[in-house]
């Protein structure tokens, strides 16, 4: 299958897009949105790089996440619901914070289909790139605080002199 491109900027498309152009360019020349695809949403790569999404990713807060989320796709929490298959009450919750999602599947369902990368939710999975470089270095610093802890090297800030 041929690769598409936006025909402003030369962005890749999505296989889902149904315009010539990315949204973002689409929002810039003042024009409605383009209708989403009423199943699940393709990860959508150039919303997130977006300034305002940077922020909200930077915070890991899966609320802020989700309301950014909903405004720049233009979605109602209903809408939002319906895509994640919850009830609205229950985006409703998370959202204002009366309900703390702390359950890791649940996490990545909702990375995998806002289409994000599941550490921005304080979560990881084998096929994380960050996951991976976790695994392959963690042999390494555990073997290397063996050693100063042997050496009777300290772990923790000196409360003299403020040093390691």
């Amino acid at each position: 299958m041929a690769i598409r491109r936006c025909e402003a900027c030369g962005a890749q498309l999505s296989r889902y897009a149904t315009e010539a152009v990315c949204p973002t360019c689409h929002a810039m020349a003042n024009a409605p949105a383009p209708a989403l695809p009423a199943a699940q949403l393709a990860p959508a790569v150039w919303m997130w790089s977006a300034p305002e999404a940077n922020i909200a990713l930077a915070t890991r807060d899966l609320p802020t996440i989700l309301r950014i989320y909903r405004r720049l796709n233009r979605l109602s929490q209903e809408k939002l619901a319906a895509i994640l298959g919850y009830d609205k009450t229950y985006i409703s919750m998370i959202e204002t914070g009366r309900r703390t999602i702390s359950d890791v599947a649940t996490r990545r369902h909702i990375a995998r289909t806002l289409g994000l990368p599941p550490h921005a939710l304080g979560v990881t999975d084998a096929d994380d790139a960050d996951f991976a470089a976790m695994l392959q270095f963690a042999d390494s610093t555990i073997r290397l605080a063996e050693i100063a802890r042997q050496s009777g090297l300290r772990s923790t800030p000196s409360t003299s002199c403020g040093r390691w």
